[in-house]
């Protein structure tokens, strides 16, 4: 039974098969392979020996098929099965290289199909990191189709012009370059890279002016790159910002400015130096022998006038030559801790009598400004040369002076944006007018020395120059704010000290101080030693006059104790008068010495006591000035040795 039920199975499976072969010479694609029809009739085949096989154990169906006849039945069971095995041999045998060859093909497919894969995913890869680029980079970048509409922009886009990304899309370009009046001219050359993909800022970078959402413009560096998508050319734009560039730029090239202005004032003041020297000695002799003249004349009478005049102009000249010092690099003032409140309110006060009523002096002084170390008219200098300027500017029209004093604090931004700060408090002193104001050529030529924008006879063209001067030499700093028709200010800055000192004030005597003691006077000039020896000897003093250092030197050393003051110049052949001095004090150590120069460079007041000179005196000196700086020397040195 198992027998039967088996082979019953594999007949209803073989009809099966053999119904599915009955489809197949229907389907084009197995018609046309070589060997279908041998194995479809081999299958056939032996689908019909199976029957047979069958039909061993059902008696019934050989006389369906052939009455019963079991001959012809075990020929059809034997040569079926013979006929189509060898059928289904020949058919596969013709299949054979068609299935070997598909195997080639799904082998090649594969590799392919691989292939296709890995590159979708490095185009993956690439669309990623083409992504994270453009997300990253601080540069807008666009893309622009033919039309200049933006289809693309990364963040940093979006940031720069103060959009949304998707704001930014479908916006024209050419809207977001300022000013307007260069838009027609964007679209014209865009024009033309549509048609060629060639343009003015193809291939290179070219700077233009940007606008932000806000209205703000700003400066971007921009360059294109063409894209031909198709039969359209459109455009890869890359904007930078450059504000800060710009910005840095033009702070460098202010502190050129200040750089080459600072470089020309210390050129002017080595000269100034030089200059001064001479003309000190020259002016030196004109004030003293003048007022020896006017010591013989009588109180009253012509005479007596025109040689004051004489006497009035050297010591104009001496004003004249003590602001050129001022800005010179040597310059000697004294200076000591200052409260500038009390110097401004005298200086403003003394204004107020001068300047027509026209102009409104406004004051503004803060009394917890602390002081700075200066000399008293160094300030006073400032502000009446400052406040000059401003009447200058507004007499004709009238308007508001306004003077002011405050403390300021610089931290290391601020001043390291002037040449001269360094961080800390500083007193702000500022001076501005309602007046024309400035033309940027004038205000960049203002600190020249007799440079100078008023008619002939109203101004040496000094004042501001001065007023650099002293600021330099005070270790300040100098702002101007000016354009035309918007007046001008001035702020000075100077660095605060720890506490002021009571400025030393020098009372004019009646009667000038005299003296018997003995005073040696040495100066390569001969009409200096000349006229000093004489004022000395009209005060009383026994004096010896030298042209030649060295000589005195030698007088000296013969008799150590023949004189009580030595009063020397600076500069001279041979020996200096430092070298004189010290010299002079190895001989006789208790030997007072006062140096008196025009100008030096390799001395001042604070080398002068270093080397235990007792005083240091500016040339030209006048005789009042001579006779009381002996005395307190003299005397000093009397209380000394008593």
């Amino acid at each position: 039974m198992l027998d039967i039920l088996l082979e019953s199975l594999c007949a209803l499976l073989l009809m099966v098969i053999v119904v599915r072969f009955l489809k197949i010479p229907a389907h084009d694609l197995i018609r046309h392979q070589p060997g279908w029809q041998q194995i479809f009739f081999g299958t056939v085949l032996i689908t019909v020996a199976q029957f047979f096989d069958i039909s061993d154990n059902f008696p019934v169906l050989n006389v369906m098929v052939v009455a019963g006849d079991t001959g012809p039945e075990a020929f059809i069971e034997k040569g079926g099965r013979l006929g189509g095995y060898l059928l289904l041999a020949v058919g596969f045998w013709k299949w054979l290289p068609v299935l070997e060859e598909r195997e080639v093909l799904k082998a090649d497919l594969a590799s392919k199909n691989r292939s296709l894969v890995a590159a979708a995913e490095d185009l993956i890869s690439e669309e990623e990191l083409s992504g994270a680029v453009t997300t990253a980079a601080n540069d807008a970048i666009f893309t622009i189709d033919g039309q200049g509409l933006i289809t693309f922009c990364n963040p940093a886009a979006a940031r720069m012009f103060e959009y949304a990304v998707r704001e930014m899309l479908g916006q024209d370009l050419h809207l977001l370059l300022a000013p307007v009046g260069y838009h027609a001219d964007d679209r014209q050359g865009f024009a033309a890279f549509i048609r060629n993909g060639a343009g003015r800022a193809v291939g290179q970078t070219i700077e233009a002016i940007a606008l932000k959402k806000s209205g703000r413009e700003f400066p971007v560096e921009v360059s294109v790159s063409p894209m031909r998508i198709g039969s359209a050319w459109h455009a890869l734009g890359i904007l930078r910002d450059i504000s800060e560039r710009k910005e840095n730029e033009r702070e460098k090239l202010e502190l050129a400015r200040q750089l080459r202005q600072a470089q020309k004032m210390e050129a002017i003041g080595t000269l100034a130096g030089g200059i001064a020297h001479d003309f000190n000695n020259i002016l030196s002799a004109i004030i003293g022998y003048g007022e020896m003249v006017l010591e013989e004349l009588p109180q009253s009478g012509t005479l007596r006038d025109n040689q004051e005049q004489v006497v009035n102009a050297g010591h104009r000249a001496k004003g004249l030559v003590k602001q050129i010092l001022t800005f010179s690099r040597g310059s000697e003032e004294e200076k000591g801790p200052l409260l500038m409140q009390f110097v401004i309110k005298e200086a403003t006060k003394f204004l107020r009598a001068s300047v027509p009523t026209t102009i409104e002096i406004v004051v503004e002084i803060d009394a917890d400004c602390g002081p700075v170390l200066a000399e008293p008219g160094q300030i006073h200098q400032l502000v009446m040369n400052l406040c000059t300027n401003a009447y200058h500017a507004m007499r004709e029209t009238g308007g508001e002076m306004r003077v002011s004093l405050k403390g300021v604090e610089f931290g290391t931004a601020e001043a390291a944006a002037r040449i001269n700060l360094q961080p800390g408090r500083y007193g702000q002193l500022e001076v501005g007018d309602t007046g024309h104001g400035m033309e940027p050529t004038v205000r960049e030529r203002i600190f020249e020395p007799y440079f100078t924008t008023k008619t002939q006879g109203e101004g040496t063209g000094l004042g501001l120059a001065v007023v650099h001067g002293i600021v330099m030499n005070l270790r300040g700093d100098i702002e101007v704010i000016s354009a035309p028709g918007e007046g001008t200010t001035f702020r000075i800055y100077l660095p605060c000290v720890e506490a002021p000192t009571e400025a030393t004030v020098i009372e004019a005597a009646e009667f000038l101080p005299r003296g018997s003691e003995r005073v040696m006077v040495v100066d390569d000039d001969e009409i200096i030693t000349i006229m000093v020896g004489s004022m000395l000897k009209n005060l009383g003093y026994r004096v010896a006059t030298y042209c030649d250092s060295e000589t005195a030197l030698h007088s000296l050393r013969e008799d150590p104790h023949g004189f009580d003051l030595i009063l020397t110049d600076m500069t001279m052949p041979k020996l200096t008068g430092a070298e004189l001095a010290v010299a002079a004090m190895r001989i006789r150590p208790e030997l007072p010495v006062i140096i008196c120069t025009g100008f030096s460079d390799l001395l001042d007041a604070e080398k002068a006591e270093a080397l235990g000179i007792r005083e240091f005196m500016l040339k030209p000196v006048e005789k009042d000035e001579l006779a009381v700086t002996l005395r307190r020397v003299l005397d000093g040195d009397s209380r000394e040795r008593g």
